[in-house]
């Protein structure tokens, strides 16, 4: 299997694609699998658009076969020249549940950082397996438009509207379980630092958590984490836990963070807390600048001089 230009295909070898994905369900913006002369000319439109820059379009093939297909909308205002438009996400029945649609992603958004594209935008069939596919390659929910457009089976269907923050090397947050093999052994890595620096690994502290996320590089390696949950007896309050990053100064606890207090907001908790400790000045001043601020002790940091508690209300 390769990946190839959208523009470099004849039209008439993706007929086949579109059409069995609109028969199977997924609308792609139509409310009937469209004839052959209607899928041809949309893809010619489709090809056209990229030739003249205003997209890109990514094509897996094997032999004469065309397996699955992605978009990537470039053409936006001038204020938004920081970000980019996923669309039209296809995978051929005969090829799903092999990996295809998260590898036609990455390509996409691959494009998107070498063109300076930091932020990109889709929407999906809310509840959907698209949309559980994009959760796990870290896209985040914004909220969705209740009766946005028809299906195929003529109701009118919510979509969910999802961004992705990408650094500018690619990097990206993903969240996974907190018995993760990497989430383990970036926990066993913040535990070994914590009892080196300050004579206690921390762990006592951290029973599990609601969210648990990974910082990874672009390639996939994994570059620090964090983690959410509630705070027992407090409607409305998450803890952060567990917050590390391998390298300093790398903009990982940045991204960390921006994702975590999205995913916070968006399950209802409008106030963080945390707790450090006070000689830890790398992590103070952190989130200082985040707008972390003094609070009074909390659980089991009450009566401990050696930690400090912080808190934000979000917005």
């Amino acid at each position: 299997m390769k990946l190839v230009p959208l523009q470099d295909l004849n039209p008439d070898a993706l007929v086949p694609l579109l059409r069995d994905t609109v028969a199977l369900g997924a609308s792609i913006g139509w409310t009937a699998t469209p004839s052959e002369d209607a899928a041809r000319a949309f893809w010619q439109r489709c090809q056209d658009s990229c030739r003249r820059g205003e997209r890109q379009g990514f094509v897996a093939v094997a032999g004469d076969q065309v397996l699955g297909s992605a978009q990537l909308v470039l053409d936006t205002p001038a204020n938004g020249a920081h970000r980019a438009e996923v669309c039209k996400v296809m995978v051929a029945p005969a090829a799903r549940q092999r990996g295809l649609g998260a590898q036609l992603m990455q390509a996409a958004e691959a494009a998107a950082v070498q063109q300076g594209r930091r932020l990109l935008v889709l929407d999906t069939v809310r509840a959907s397996p698209a949309e559980r596919l994009y959760r796990r390659l870290g896209y985040q929910v914004c909220g969705h438009i209740p009766a946005y457009a028809m299906s195929t089976a003529g109701a009118l269907e919510p979509t969910q509207v999802m961004f992705k923050r990408l650094g500018a090397r690619g990097e990206w947050v993903q969240p996974v379980a907190s018995d993760h093999p990497e989430a383990l052994a970036l926990q066993d890595a913040l535990s070994a630092l914590l009892m080196q620096r300050f004579g206690s690994d921390g762990r006592a502290n951290f029973q599990g958590a609601t969210l648990f996320v990974l910082a990874r590089a672009a390639d996939g390696t994994a570059q620090g984490c964090g983690a959410l949950r509630p705070l027992a007896g407090e409607a409305g309050v998450a803890e952060l836990k567990r917050m590390h990053a391998l390298q300093a100064r790398q903009g990982v606890g940045q991204r960390l963070l921006d994702y975590l207090e999205h995913e916070a907001w968006l399950a209802g908790w409008r106030q963080l807390r945390l707790s450090t400790r006070r000689a830890n000045a790398d992590a103070l001043a952190f989130y200082a600048a985040a707008g972390y601020r003094e609070c009074a002790p909390y659980g089991a940091y009450v009566g401990r001089a050696e930690s400090i508690c912080l808190d934000k209300r979000l917005a």
